[in-house]
C-alpha cells in the first residue's frame, strides 16, 4: 500500500512539471497565487449539522490555480461505525443527496452547481462510505471555492439517533476512491446529539474585548435531539424494523418518556382435552414480541423482566393449573438502526405460575440505546401453532373450563440481573 502511494506521488510531480509553463503564465497575471494540491481541494475544512430532520456533512476549500483536462472529482463521506445501518437502510437512496458548487470556469462568473441523488450515488457499506463521480471535460480555474454537501433525511428514513457524539469524515479525491486518504488526510467533524459537551462554557459577552460567542450549530443540534417525551414511539415490525405496524395484534402501551416499554404481547392457546398426564400446548399462530425504546443520555443500560401470576379457572373462580410453566424459546433481537451494542435476549425462558420475575431482555451499560425488539416466532410460521412458545401443564393439575393468568412486564434502567 505504501508503494502505491509513492507511485501516485511521483506521477503527480511529473504532471505538474509538464504544466510548468502554463502555471507560470497564470502566475504572471495573478502574481503570488498558491497552487492547490493536485488530487485534493486545498485548504479544506469539514462541517456538520442537524436541522429540520436533515443530517448534513459538507467540505469546502480550494483557493488557488488548477488546470485539469478530463478531470473526475470524487467527494467521499464516511460515517462512524455506530451509524452504519443508515447506509444499509432499504430506502437510503430516496433520502440522501449530494449538492455541489464548483468555481466558475475561466472568464466566467457563475459557479457550477448541481445535485446528485438516487442511483447516481455509490455506497461502500463495508467501510460506511458514500461517494459520487463528477466528470468534467475541461475545468480551467483560477481562484474559486469548491463545496460538496451530503444531506441525509433522517426523519424520512424513520430513524432516531440517540444522544451521543459522532465523528464524520470527508475528502475529495480525483479519479479514485481512496480509503487511505480518508484515514490519513480526511477532514474530521464532530457533531454532538442531544446534550452539550462536557467542556461547554456559557456564552460570553461579545461586546467585551477578547470575548467570543458560542458555536451556534452546536447549540441547535443539542436542542434538535431532545427526547420526544410527549409522544409514544411507533410500533415497529420485528422482521423489518424500518417499517411500522399499523394494526399490531395487541394494544401498544402508549407509554412516553426517556425509557419505555412500548409493546408487550398476550398469549393464547388452543383448547385441549383434560388428560391424566403432562400436557404441552403450543401457542396459536401468533407473533409475540416486545419493543423497548431507550432515549436517555446516560446509556446506563436496562433490563426487562416478566412475572406470571396464578392461573384461575374463570368458571369456578378458583386457582388452577398449579405448577404450570410458560416457555419462550429462540428469541431474536432487531433494531431500526444499530447505534449501540445489541442487548441480550434470554433463551429458554421459563415463567412459572406464581413464581418470581424472570429476566427477558438485558442491555448492559453502553448497550441498548435506541429502539430494540425481541420476538419469539419464526418468520416462516407453518401450520396452526407457534413452536417457540408453549404451555407446560403438570399431570393432574388441568381442570375443565377456561384458565387465565396475568403476566407483569417491567423495565428498569438500573440493570440487576438475577436468575
Amino acid at each position: 500500500m505504501h508503494k502505491q502511494k509513492n507511485m501516485k506521488r511521483n506521477i503527480v510531480h511529473l504532471f505538474c512539471s509538464v504544466l510548468t509553463c502554463l502555471i507560470l503564465w497564470f502566475s504572471l497575471l495573478l502574481q503570488e497565487v498558491e497552487a492547490v494540491d493536485v488530487g485534493l481541494i486545498g485548504g479544506a475544512t469539514t462541517h456538520s449539522s442537524y436541522e429540520d430532520g436533515d443530517l448534513t456533512v459538507w467540505i469546502e476549500g480550494g483557493k488557488g490555480v488548477e488546470l485539469d483536462l478530463g478531470t473526475r472529482m470524487i467527494p467521499q463521506m464516511q460515517l462512524p461505525s455506530s451509524l452504519s445501518s443508515i447506509l444499509n437502510h432499504s430506502d437510503i437512496r430516496n433520502n440522501i443527496r449530494l449538492e455541489y458548487s464548483l468555481p466558475a470556469p475561466l472568464l466566467g462568473f457563475i459557479p457550477i452547481r448541481g445535485t446528485i441523488a438516487g442511483d447516481q450515488l455509490l455506497f461502500d457499506t463495508t467501510n460506511n462510505l458514500v461517494y459520487a463521480n463528477l466528470d468534467q471535460s475541461l475545468n480551467l480555474t483560477l481562484i474559486g471555492l469548491y463545496k460538496f454537501k451530503f444531506i441525509i433525511d433522517i426523519e424520512g428514513l424513520n430513524m432516531r439517533i440517540p444522544a451521543d457524539s459522532y465523528q464524520f469524515k470527508m475528502v475529495v479525491d480525483k479519479g479514485i476512491v481512496n480509503l487511505d486518504l480518508l484515514d490519513f488526510r480526511g477532514n474530521l467533524t464532530t457533531l454532538d446529539f442531544g446534550y452539550l459537551p462536557e467542556d461547554y462554557d456559557e456564552p460570553s459577552n461579545p461586546d467585551e474585548p477578547g470575548q467570543s460567542t458560542t458555536d451556534s450549530d452546536q447549540t441547535e443540534v443539542s436542542v434538535a435531539f431532545l427526547p420526544p417525551v410527549d409522544s409514544s414511539p411507533p410500533i415497529l415490525d420485528p422482521e423489518n424494523p424500518s417499517e411500522e405496524i399499523t394494526n399490531p395484534e395487541d394494544e401498544p402501551s402508549g407509554e412516553t418518556g426517556d425509557l419505555t416499554l412500548d409493546y408487550v404481547p398476550s398469549f393464547s392457546f388452543p383448547t385441549r382435552e383434560v388428560a391424566h398426564e403432562n400436557i404441552e400446548v403450543r401457542m396459536d399462530r401468533k407473533k409475540p414480541f416486545i419493543q423497548v425504546s431507550d432515549r436517555t443520555n446516560s446509556n446506563a443500560g436496562w433490563i426487562v423482566t416478566a412475572q406470571l401470576s396464578y392461573f384461575r379457572n374463570v368458571d369456578s373462580n378458583s386457582n388452577s393449573l398449579l405448577g404450570a410453566t410458560l416457555l419462550l424459546e429462540n428469541g431474536i433481537t432487531s433494531s431500526p438502526i444499530d447505534v449501540s451494542e445489541e442487548p441480550f435476549v434470554y433463551q429458554d425462558i421459563e415463567l412459572h405460575s406464581s413464581g418470581d420475575a424472570k429476566p427477558i431482555m438485558y442491555a448492559e451499560p453502553g448497550a441498548g440505546s435506541g429502539t430494540w425488539l425481541a420476538r419469539w416466532y419464526d418468520s416462516d410460521l407453518e401450520g396452526n401453532s407457534n413452536g417457540d412458545v408453549y404451555l407446560n401443564v403438570p399431570q393432574g393439575s388441568a381442570q375443565v373450563g377456561r384458565q387465565e393468568a396475568t403476566i407483569t412486564w417491567t423495565i428498569q434502567n438500573t440493570p440487576n440481573v438475577s436468575e
